[in-house]
């Protein structure tokens, strides 16, 4: 229940037309279902078929759009899913500062990615005060969740000591996520993902139609 409260409750419904303000305001009622089904992936890891699933619409990010550029996807998923990933987002988050680097400045609580820039400017101002020379390198950093192989995923995830059944609730999440796109309000054949490398281009995800 804690996880549920802490969900934004006025998020867009996904396929099964329920937000979590449904849930919350009806948890009396929808406690046992919701509790059972988090049983069953605890316990046999899987998800039953059309509840991974979720519609991709287009949010135009400024007025009168013309290109795809224009525009920003977002998914709509399952309120089931969302609760999934709030659970086992929070079960993550209590070992995350013991398995990440102390140097990692963004994405953890408590930490603000402009640190690194603050370390930057000190490292250079004591180069100018102690007449010393340096050599600095810009890098940037695509999103790691569009770009990542699973299968490194899923090694490294073993490889930092979490036990087979996470991985493996992490591998049922990913590869049984389907998804159907909203064109002008009406979804598309679902469709499922799949994890490709695309040279040339930052596109390395694959939606295929699935058999």
């Amino acid at each position: 229940m804690a996880a549920i409260k802490e969900c934004d409750g006025n998020k867009a419904p996904g396929p099964d037309g329920f937000n979590l303000i449904c849930i919350q305001k009806g948890w009396r009622i929808m406690k046992a279902d919701i509790i059972k089904f988090m049983a069953d992936f605890h316990e046999n890891g899987r998800l039953v078929k059309g509840l991974n699933c979720s519609f991709v619409t287009l949010i135009p990010k400024k007025e009168n759009p013309t290109i795809i550029q224009d525009f920003r996807p977002t998914s709509l998923i399952n309120s089931a899913c969302k609760i999934l990933s709030k659970v086992l987002a929070c079960r993550l988050k209590m070992v995350l500062l013991s398995t990440i680097s102390p140097t990692q400045s963004a994405f953890l609580s408590g930490r603000n990615i402009l640190g690194g820039l603050l370390v930057a400017n000190e490292v250079v101002d004591w180069w100018k005060r102690s007449k010393r020379s340096g050599l600095i390198i810009k890098l940037d950093f695509e999103k790691a969740y569009d770009i990542v192989n699973w299968s490194f995923l899923f090694d490294m995830l073993e490889k930092f000591g979490f036990g087979k059944k996470w991985v493996e609730w992490m591998r049922t999440c990913l590869v049984s996520a389907r998804v159907s796109i909203l064109v002008n309000g009406s979804s598309s054949e679902e469709v499922s993902s799949k994890r490709i490398e695309a040279k040339g281009s930052n596109l390395t995800i694959l939606v295929q139609y699935c058999s």
